[in-house]
């Protein structure tokens, strides 16, 4: 899924249908679709949307170019609401831009 949100001029997120300067891009679970969407009408490398897809992938940080990749781990809860209740961990990549802020 892509949704893409700029901040409105009374400081509210605004969800928009088009990339625009100062916006976040975010990306959940994209398909090929999307992806190249992205990499085509920004410029954003491949690898630094697909890498934070990989539940494998460790914590780094990367630069090509203008563009900078963040990888952490963040916690999620696995089995909610069960009494076996477990946190594991996934990749958050974050992508920082000239122009944009994108999560994946």
């Amino acid at each position: 899924m892509l949704n893409i949100y700029i901040s409105g001029e009374d400081g509210v997120l605004q969800e928009i249908n088009e990339f625009a300067k100062g916006a976040w891009v975010h990306l959940t679970a994209p398909d090929e679709e999307e992806i190249q969407k992205v990499v085509q009408s920004l410029g954003i490398p491949a690898d630094f949307i697909r890498d934070p897809l990989d539940e494998e992938e460790r914590s780094r940080i990367d630069k090509e170019g203008d563009n900078l990749l963040i990888i952490v781990d963040i916690p999620i809860l696995e089995n909610e609401g069960s009494r076996d209740e477990q946190y594991i961990t996934i990749p958050l990549g974050m992508i920082v831009t000239p122009d944009l802020f994108i999560t994946v």
